[in-house]
């Protein structure tokens, strides 16, 4: 529910004599100035369309190690029979189910516009260019669900609203995916969390002939802390992630504490994970992606209609290279080229956590690449060579090096049934 704010219109001619202007002649010199003062919303009200949006974190829409991205679906896929690279063809992918779309920016001549994302899409970024490891650019690809029925309070910071629908969350193109249905923000005092039940399918990379059919499971999606509920449109939150301690699942990597994108999403989200074998994606584990795995902001419109959106993407002003770093206040780091011959992306980095009619959360740095220190991965899939070199940026460029020459053997690898996911990549 939404109240127009009020409009005053004040004669220019007025304001000025006010301040001791000469006065402006009457009629044909007056200037009329509407001057739009935003409503903050204090009592209770009820809605019933709200939108929830979110994209999780960069690494959901960036570019892949194998499969060439990372992207998202509408609805629950089901079993499609095992782990592979979706295609066209399929008919697995989804844009819309229900209240669910699945969208991504597009840049146009008049400015970035949001709209479904059709499969042939989903590795391209906002300008039609395929994400890749040399630009640190995603798809900015985002599920979004309307429908949403609850209560806000902004005067006493409560709120509940619950969502019906679906959305899938893919990696590798297909090998590995899961997904999270009927969302639930509950806001206490301004602290709160969004919630979901999660489902899917589980398989290793020691054996991806493993295929087996999680149990539903409840799961806290982001934990919320400093809303404000007060603006007329809704608000945009950061969930918590950066500093967030976690203790990783048996198998997998224990998480690395150190870099400027350490943290975690909620200790249950990444239990949950342990049966997809996507874990180590979703808290710092001292791999080359870390810097994409911090949650990306949450935005929750209280009337679809009138959505709080997100800023749009940053225009590219140079290709970047291999081992040039982000600004500080943009996107993250990139990832390696598909072992299929196709090609990865980072994606952009959280923004402020300010929005929608200025409410909203207090302000998050955003990820940027990993310290020098930490560039390459702490377990393993590049032997540690860094003592070698004491330019960071050729330390980062042999990292790479690595990488590209294991994609290329991991194209064989896969084609043969020797290797399975390179998830210690994560």
């Amino acid at each position: 529910m939404r109240r127009r704010a009020p409009v005053l219109a004040l004669a220019l001619a007025a304001g000025l004599a006010a301040v001791g202007a000469p006065a402006l002649a009457t009629a044909a010199g007056d200037v009329d100035v509407d001057v739009t003062i935003p409503e903050t919303v204090t009592g209770p009200f009820t809605v019933s369309n709200a939108e929830l949006r979110w994209g999780l974190n960069e690494e959901a829409g960036s570019g892949s190690f194998f499969g060439g991205c990372n992207f998202l679906s509408a609805g629950e896929v089901g079993d499609t029979g095992g782990g592979r690279v979706w295609t066209a063809a399929d008919g697995f992918y989804a844009s819309r189910d229900g209240n669910v779309t699945i969208e991504k920016p597009y840049r146009t001549s008049s400015g970035v516009t949001r709209r479904e994302m059709p499969f042939a899409d989903r590795c391209l970024d906002a300008d039609g260019t395929a994400v890749s490891s040399a630009r640190h650019t995603g798809t900015g690809v985002q599920a979004v669900i309307r429908g949403g029925r609850g209560e806000v309070d902004p005067a006493s910071g409560d709120a509940r609203i619950e969502w019906e629908g679906s959305f899938t969350v893919v990696f590798y193109g297909g090998l590995t995916y899961w997904w999270v249905s009927d969302p639930v923000l509950e806001i206490t005092d301004g602290v709160g969390t969004l919630r979901g039940t999660g489902g899917g399918f589980g398989t290793s990379m020691e054996d991806m002939s493993q295929w087996v059919e999680l149990d539903d499971a409840e799961i806290v999606l982001a934990d919320l802390s400093g809303v404000n509920l007060a603006g007329s449109q809704g608000f945009r939150g950061a969930p918590a992630y950066l500093g967030v301690p976690v203790t990783a699942p048996d198998g997998a990597p224990a998480q690395v504490r150190q870099g400027a994108a350490w943290g975690s999403f909620p200790p249950s989200f990444v239990d949950f994970q342990a049966g997809t074998g996507q874990a180590a994606y979703w808290y710092s584990s001292g791999g080359i992606r870390d810097a994409a795995k911090p949650a990306t902001p949450v935005y929750v419109s209280y009337d679809a209609d009138a959505p709080v959106m997100p800023d749009p993407p940053p225009v590219p002003t140079d290709p970047g290279g291999a081992g040039s770093a982000p600004p500080p206040t943009g996107p993250g780091a990139g990832t390696g080229g598909g072992a299929d011959g196709s090609t990865g992306a980072g994606g952009a980095g959280a923004p402020g956590a300010t929005g929608g009619d200025g409410a909203g959360l207090a302000d998050t740095a955003p990820p940027g690449l990993l310290d020098a220190e930490t560039y390459l991965p702490a377990s393993g899939l590049i032997p540690d060579v860094a003592a070698a070199f004491d330019d960071p940026a050729e330390r980062f460029a042999w990292a790479l090096s690595g990488v590209f020459s294991l994609a290329g053997t991991a194209v064989v690898g896969f084609r043969r049934g020797w290797l399975a996911l390179p998830w210690s990549a994560a």
